[in-house]
């Protein structure tokens, strides 16, 4: 998990990010709440066919606003003569959005948003295999919305949308928010409980991982893979060397 912020100097500039499908906002501010400094990106997302609407975000403009907005707030915070007082950040994003990632932090496949209109059949589809309805809210103490990550993983068995290669390929896939806190600081191995939940593989009621939704909702490469990728340990952050995470 992440770690908890103590202790600060009383002089000191903490930056909030927020990432979402409209932009990217990051703004420092001392511990007063005064407003230091602000940076404002746009997004731009991958709309696709009209006929098909989806929403997807290319990972690579996730990795430019990341370094992008650092640098800026940087420049922004030396010209107020507060660099050096930069102590720590934080990170808002949208949960509801998740993209493949290879080893070398590299976009295997865009992150498809909270409003990508195609996820309903996919959803329908991976919550039959699950019992329906019913045995969803059993295993994770709520409903399967279209929106998790469960079904990306059901649209991704298709091979028109996603080659064997680009699955094999795969290291981690993860959404929106630990995918900017990846790019910010190197690190890919933690997550949130709001972000572990929109996955669809968090039951709700622990804030426990559900180990048997990955495997039994997913077919073809899900079924294979995500069996052997789930994430070792039970709370949202204990990671180790899965693949999938949220």
């Amino acid at each position: 998990m992440s770690e908890s912020l103590r202790f600060v100097d009383d002089d000191c500039v903490l930056t909030g990010w927020d990432f979402s499908t409209g932009g990217v906002k990051c703004v420092a501010f001392n511990l007063d709440g005064r407003v230091v400094a602000q940076v404002n990106l746009p997004t731009d997302l991958w709309t696709g066919d009209p006929a098909a609407p989806v929403s997807e975000l290319n990972l690579m403009q996730l990795e430019g606003q990341a370094r992008a907005s650092v640098r800026a707030m940087a420049a922004r915070l030396a010209d107020a003569g507060r660099l050096a007082d930069w102590a720590a950040g934080g990170i808002s994003a949208t949960h509801h959005s998740a993209g493949r990632i290879d080893k070398d932090k590299v976009q295997v496949r865009r992150a498809i948003c909270w409003n990508d209109q195609t996820l309903a059949a996919y959803r329908q589809k991976g919550e039959k295999r699950l019992g329906g309805p019913q045995a969803v809210r059993k295993l994770i103490g709520g409903p399967w919305a279209d929106r998790y990550s469960l079904s990306h993983l059901v649209k991704d068995e298709d091979p028109a949308y996603l080659s064997r290669e680009a699955w094999q390929r795969t290291w981690r896939i993860l959404p929106h928010g630990p995918l900017s806190a990846g790019f910010l600081t190197g690190n890919f191995d933690v997550t949130s409980v709001s972000s572990a939940a929109s996955t669809g593989m968090l039951d709700f009621r622990r804030r426990r991982w559900c180990r048997g939704d990955v495997r039994r909702s997913a077919g073809g490469p899900g079924r294979r893979r995500g069996s052997r990728s789930r994430p070792n340990g039970d709370h949202p952050g204990s990671f180790g060397g899965s693949e999938f995470l949220g």
